[in-house]
Order: structure tokens, then sequence, then C-alpha cells
């Protein structure tokens, strides 16, 4: 607000749009707001510019402080020795010009320190109220000294009204500019020039004559007439194309008529803003601070007036200089190589009690030299990617297990140590605020279908361990939970009963609802006051380390020749072997890439990245498109009033544009059998919630682009330490002693990094060798599992690289199928079909069946990613 009013004149109408919903912002405003800064940002060389007799006040550059001659002239016309002196109209010049066809156009020469103004209305310009917006704009030495854009307090039945309501708020100025001449001793004698581009109101300003029609306005009317008879001011036609507050689309057409305009004035529009004008000027506020007075700062003397403008510009200089540092740092974050994981992260709960230890660390005696297949990460899709190549590859060869590829897996830390090991376990789709925004961008039918493949994770983990109980099910603790979304805020309600009529309209497996009151949802959920309402649906939870390291003692099991792993084996580069650097050779050909490792090379025919945020680190074309997010976890123990519902319940807290996630453990019995049977001696499971990244030190700004999960930031872990508390007292209590899992005294917090793309969708598939930077003898093309060869299972596919990374924060609802559908497309099965497709983790049916195309990593849709998008989503 203070740089629009001191020096901005090009952001006032994005201002006042964003100042009519200070108290209830929405997405739409937040986005603005932060255009606004980006664009402010871009543009932070831009400032005023006066000119006298077409010479510029001000030079540009480092040379601002320094005085000209256009400087010394202006001043001392201005200050003149010989006493106060009343300026003159003489240099404006009036000029009727004809265009190629005729048409008379008139056209304005500013040359002198003569006040002008221009006033322009639009007609019902506001579609939410049918009010219309006004604006003004008076210049001196062709530089803005006031101006004004606000939308009118009551709505206008015609363009004439609408008009008259500009100009009379335009004339009103004009009394003031009066005013701050004659306190700088140069008294106007003379009536102000106003252009307008609404002959009506022009005519009817001149016309004493009242008019039924006008009758309804009648003292705005009379107010203008007054003013224009006492010759305080002169309404002149203004051609629309040339009037100087309208938006930039007539610019072009402005200067072709020799009307230079040395600053900038735009109306934008409030969800965005278009490219700003080249034209780049600057001038010091103690060379001509009399023309920031004129922006509505107040109306003291002349001292008075500059000293306050002096301070106000300062504090507002020094908190922008802030925020545009903030950007900077933010975006050279967003766009820089994440590095290798750190080598001692945080303790994860999950990590604490391994159900197979010898995987921990597992490494072979010697790394193999050559794979088929080199997977980078060993999270749930890498798991996921390997169990699925895998199991296609053998159903295809029948009993000839030898014919299976060879896979090797490489992890930089312990086993899943990375953001799988160290999540909430949420199997939760959060439907109500996904499929909106993916209506937003694909339409209702593909946002549907892509709402629909989050929710297919909850059968699909479900069922797969459920039919490999013994070896997966039994360690994952997967179950089916009521999830609940408790709003603090109460400007949520009407959103969501839309939200909930859409769902139901193209998501009708969906069974959801919308509960409002803080009665009814403290009855239902034991919460308080501070709950105005809630959203539930079907969601899931489970142990995701247990998980995922059960699914690599399985694999490791069964395909013992065919896989290994190895851990603490960080991949530090990929080189590959093209026809331009070495003669093709059957193995090369076999063999193009090698991943480097301290251990030693692999020599691969694909290689995945499954690292999630961390891909961008071998995949230079990722960086700048995706970023990794700082994100915090705890476990805690429950309040003794908080409800023990054996872990059938999870909850998100949602806040303005935050939200925390939460979920519980199972009730165990205190001796550890894990007997259902004796719920009397049953203790309730831990509390396991995370969030709270908008409460650090710089609203979440300082978590992007951040990679260390061996730090913890003090203001997220307050907050997700005490905001279960705050929203169940009193049904929460004091913690409750022998809870299970508890080894530790109070509450465990850790952190993990999540992986955000610029676009809000993961990226899977064929990498292009744009994107890596490496061609592949033989190799394919980007985004699927195209291009063919010879050999085994496994084989049949173009060697090259792939990609399963970047979940958005919500892996556990997009890198299971994803990670299956890239397993898919190594074993080049994508178009297999029938109940054989059917294995426990895996859908039935052909892959576009049911795999969104919109995930493919293709080398169109990450050229048009650009990670600064992100802050739009946030």
């Amino acid at each position: 607000m203070y740089i629009m009013l001191l020096t901005r004149v090009d952001i006032s109408f994005t201002v006042q749009w964003l100042s009519r919903s200070l108290n209830r912002p929405t997405k739409s405003h937040l986005n603005a707001a932060k255009n606004l800064f980006k664009y402010l940002n871009s543009t932070k060389d831009y400032s005023i510019c006066f000119s006298y007799n077409g010479n510029t006040v001000a030079n540009l550059g480092p040379k601002l402080s320094n005085s000209s001659n256009t400087t010394t002239k202006l001043s001392r016309d201005f200050h003149s020795k010989e006493g106060p002196r009343p300026l003159t109209t003489t240099s404006t010049t009036i000029v009727d010009s004809r265009n190629s066809k005729g048409s008379s156009r008139t056209s304005i020469i500013n040359s002198s320190l003569v006040p002008i103004g221009f006033s322009d209305s639009d007609f019902a310009g506001d579609k939410a109220t049918s009010k219309s917006t006004y604006s003004y704009l008076y210049k001196l030495a062709s530089g803005p000294i006031s101006w004004k854009t606000k939308r009118a307090t009551t709505i206008a039945l015609s363009t004439l009204e609408a008009e008259t309501d500009g100009l009379t708020e335009a004339i009103r100025e004009v009394q003031w500019i009066i005013g701050l001449f004659s306190e700088l001793h140069r008294p106007i004698d003379y009536p102000i020039t106003l252009y307008g581009d609404n002959q009506g109101s022009i005519t009817v300003a001149n016309d004493p004559a009242l008019h039924a029609r006008t009758k309804h306005t009648l003292l705005k009317f009379r107010y203008v007439r007054e003013q224009v008879k006492a010759k305080i001011v002169t309404i002149i036609y203004l051609n629309t194309k040339d009037t100087e507050v309208l938006p930039e689309r007539h610019e072009r057409h402005v200067v072709q008529q020799g009307i230079r305009r040395p600053w900038l004035i735009k109306a934008y529009k409030p969800y965005g803003f278009q490219q700003q004008s080249p034209l780049r000027c600057a001038t010091t506020i103690t060379q001509l601070c009399f023309c920031c007075v004129g922006s509505n700062v107040g109306r003291q003397s002349k001292m008075g007036v500059i000293l306050s403008t002096l301070t106000t510009l300062r504090v507002a200089v020094r908190a922008f200089r802030t925020l545009v540092a903030s950007f900077h740092q933010v975006n050279t974050r967003l766009r820089r190589p994440p590095g290798l994981p750190v080598p001692d992260p945080t303790r994860s709960y999950w990590q604490a009690d391994p159900p197979h230890p010898e995987l921990v660390n597992i490494q072979s005696p010697a790394l193999p030299a050559c794979a088929d297949i080199v997977v980078i990460g060993s999270g749930i899709a890498a798991a996921a990617i390997v169990r699925s190549v895998l199991t296609e590859c053998a159903r295809r060869a029948g009993a000839a297990r030898d014919g299976l590829p060879r896979v090797v897996v490489c992890e930089a830390r312990a086993l899943c140590s990375g953001a799988t090991g160290r999540n909430g376990g949420h199997i939760k789709a959060s439907p109500n605020e996904a499929f909106p925004k993916f209506r937003e961008r694909w339409g209702p039918e593909r946002a549907a279908k892509l709402t629909c493949f989050q929710l297919s994770h909850l059968d699909t983990l479900l069922g797969l361990c459920r039919e490999e109980e013994e070896e997966v099910g039994r360690w994952a603790e997967c179950r089916e939970v009521e999830t609940v979304d408790l709003f603090l805020d109460g400007d949520h309600q009407q959103a969501m009963k839309a939200v909930v009529g859409d769902l139901a309209e193209w998501v009708p497996e969906l069974e959801c609802e919308f509960i409002e009151g803080v009665e009814e949802v403290g009855k239902r959920y034991s919460t308080n006051h501070h709950v105005k309402s809630a959203f539930t649906c079907k969601a899931g939870a489970l142990w995701p380390y247990r998980l995922v390291t059960s699914i690599w003692k399985q694999l490791l099991t069964t395909h013992p020749a065919s896989l290994s792993i190895e851990t603490h084996t960080p991949v530090t580069s990929i080189t590959s072997v093209t026809t331009t650097t070495k003669p093709a050779t059957s193995t090369t050909t076999t063999y193009p890439l090698t991943v480097h490792t301290p251990r030693g090379p692999i020599h691969a025919r694909h290689v995945v990245h499954a690292t999630n945020a961390f891909a961008p680190e071998l995949v230079p074309g990722l960086r700048g498109k995706m970023t990794g997010l700082l994100a915090h976890m705890s476990a805690q123990s429950p309040g003794a009033r908080f409800p023990d519902l054996g872990g059938a319940r999870s909850w998100s807290i949602v806040y303005g544009d935050g939200f925390d996630y939460v979920t519980q453990r199972p009730s165990t019995t205190t001796d550890g059998s894990g007997s259902a049977a004796a719920a009397s001696a049953s203790a309730p499971g831990k509390v396991l919630l995370g969030g709270g990244w908008r409460y650090s030190r710089e609203r979440g700004l300082d978590m992007l682009g951040v990679y260390d999960d061996a730090r913890l930031d003090p203001g997220t872990v307050a907050h997700n330490l005490g905001v279960l508390p705050a929203i169940f007292q009193p049904n929460w209590g004091q913690p409750v002693a022998g809870v299970a899992g508890d080894e530790e005294d109070g509450p465990q917090v850790w952190s993990g990094v999540v992986a955000l793309t610029a676009d809000g969708l993961p990226l899977v598939g064929r990498l292009d060798p744009r994107i890596t930077g490496r061609d592949v003898v033989g190799g394919g093309g980007g985004g699927g599992g195209e291009g063919e060869g010879e050999g085994k299972p496994g084989a049949e596919v173009a060697p090259g690289e792939w990609i399963a990374a970047s979940f958005m924060g919500d892996g556990m609802v997009w890198a299971w199928l994803c990670g299956t559908a890239l397993g898919v497309m190594l074993a080049g099965t994508e178009e297999d079909a029938g109940p054989q497709t059917a294995v426990p983790g895996r859908p039935e049916g052909r892959l576009t069946e049911w795999f969104p195309p919109e995930l493919l990593a293709t080398y169109e849709r990450v050229g048009k990613m650009d990670i600064a998008d992100l802050v739009d989503d946030m």
C-alpha cells in the first residue's frame, strides 16, 4: 500500500482490488498478492520520471543522486527568487490529428509545469457486485503526482452515471491540488484541464439544463457543473485509446501518436500481471518531493508532508527490500541441485524397531559390475518398481526364473531412510482439496480420474497386506480409518458444500459428508469451540517403514539371484556411452549407462531415479522444475481423556492456508502380545502428527529448497507439540503413561524432505535425454515405455533413464501405483490385459486403463514447468 501511494501508480488497481478482501482473503487473493510481489521484484528499478520541455529530470542508473541541467532548470523555474508566480498553461498543447482513415484524434503534448488530469470509469466492471471502478490521474512535468483507483460505493445505472462518478472524484482532488500549489507559493489561477473519454458526461457537465434522465444523480451533476462554471476545471474529450488510465493494451497506440510515457500506468487484472513496459526511469525523492505528496498521504504543511512522506517511504522501502531479499534467497534455493542426503539425519520414530534388522545396512560383499536395472533409492516407490518389474517379467517368463532381469538397488544411507521412513503413514487422498485443484487445470472428467487414482491406493495397499499377511501385512499395521478434516475457520463452509456436491456427481463411489456447527462437530469428534466444521470420508493408515522393509525382505527371499540391495552406496554421477564418444559394441549397447558410486561403477541398461526430492541432483533438467521442502513429524502420547478408537480414525487440522495431519497407532495390550481380546488391559497407540511448516521463522519460505533432514525448526516443533491439546481440550488431559511403543521420555520429533513439482503432480516414466543431458545408445523417447529390443523380459524395452518421484508430500496416495506403473513400463507389459495381470498391489488391465497420462514425465510437460509457479499453490 505504501509503495502504491508513494511512487507505484502501476499497481493501483491491483492494490485496491486486494484491499477489498483483507479480512477474508481467498486463494485467488493470495495468489494475486504473490504475483504482485513477483512483479515488484522484477520491476524494482522502476520509478516516477519527470521531464521538462522533453528532458528527463534525473539520469538513470548510479547517477540518480547527481544534479543535472534539467533538474537545475526545473528547480529554478519552480522556486524562483522573484517570489510567488502563478503557473501558466502556455506550454500545454492540444493537437487535433487525423489518422490514415481520416478520423480526428486528440493528442496532448506536455512540456512544462502544468498539472493536467485524466479520468475514466468502467461500467459495472466488478462482476461480483455490478459496481463500477473509477480512476483518475494528475500529472505534472509529464509525471504523475496524484492518482486513485477505487470501486464505487453504489451501483451506476448507466455509463453516463458511472463516468460522472469518476469525474466527481477527480474534480474533488483538484481542490486539494490547488491548495497544495498555494502552499508551495505557486497559486493556480486557471482552470485545470481534465480529460475524459465519455462525451455524454462532458456534455452534461457543460450544459446548465436539467434533464429527466439525469435527475437521479442531480447532486453529482450539479457539483461538476459548478466547478466547470467557476473555471476550477475544464473538461475536454479524449479518445478512449489515448486516455492515460486505461490498461496496457492501448499503450502502443498512444506511443505511435508521439506521446511518450516516461512512467508506468497499467490497470492490471487481479489474477495475474502482464509483461511490464521496457521504459525504465528514476528520480530522487529529495529533488521532487512535492510530487509525492499528491498521493493522498496527508494534508499537513509543506515541510510536514515532505518529512512524513520520506519517513513512510523509508519504512516501505525497508520492508520491500526485506521481501525482495527473502524472495531472492528462496528462488536461488529452489533452482540449485539438492546434493546428496545428509549422512546423519534426525531419528524417525518409525525406524526405532526394524522388523528385519539384517536389512538396515545390507550390502553385497562386492558391488555388482553390471545390471539390467539400477534403481536409485529404497523407499516405497523403489520397492513398488522392483516388485512390479520382477513380477511382470516372472509372469511372462513362466517357470524360467533364470531369465529375469538383474536389479541393483543403490541407497545413499540406511534402507528406507528417506521420506518413506519419515512420513506420517497416512493413506489419505484429500479429495475435497485435490478434485477442485485438478478440475481447475484439466476439467472435471480428468480431475475425477486423477482423484480416483489417488483413492485407489487405499484398496490396493489393503489388498496387498491382506493377501500377503504373513510376509507383509502382519508388520505394516495397514488398516482402514475414518478420516476427519477439522476446519478452524468458518470461511470453508460454502466452498465445502459445493465440493461435496461436485464429488457426488463426478466421483460417486466416494462416500463423504460435511458437518457444520461447533456443537455438532464437537459432539461427534470431541473437539472444542475452535473447530467450526468438518469433512469426513474413508482413508487408511499404516507403518510405512515396516511395509517397505517387509517387501524388500520378501523380494530378496523370492528373487535372490535377481536382486541385490546396496545401502550406504550413494550415486554420485551417471555417464553414458554414445556413438559420438565411443563406437557402439555389444557391451555398450547392452549397458550404455554407467552409475558411479564411492564403491565403484555399475554398468546398466536402465537407470531409475526413485529419490523423490533428490532427483534433480542427477537429472539437471529437473532443476527449477521441482524442489524439496523440509517437513516435520512427531510421535506423541495421547491425552488421558482422548477417546481411544483403536487406531480407527485419522484427522487433518485445517487453518487458513495451512494444515496438519494426524494418525494414531492401534491399541495394544500392556503385555505386548498384541491380542485385541484383552481390551480392558490395552494401551492407546501413539499419535503421529505432522505439519506446521508455515510456523517457521519466515512462514515456511525458509523450508523451501531445504534438504537437510538433520535439522529441526523450533517454531514448527512448538506448533506440532501444542496443536492437539488446543483443539481437543477438555477432551485431552495429561499425556498417558505407558503408551505402546513409548521407548523414550516425552514426544519424539524428526524431519524429512518431501518433493514438490511446479505443476503439482508426480513425475513418472522415461526421461528424455534432453532432460538428463545424456544421450543413450539405442535409447527411446521420453514419457512412456516405448522402444523395443531383443532378449529376455526386461531387456525388450529400449535402454534409458526413468523416474518415479516428486509425490507432493502425499506419497501414500501417489508413490505405490506410480512405482508399479513404472515397473510395467520397464517390463514392456503395458498392453497386457486380462485377469492374469491382477496380482496383489497391481490393478487389473492395461496400463492406460488405470494410470493417468498426466503423470508422464514427457519433455513437453517438463519444459512448461517453472518452480516459481509453485508459489501460486502455496
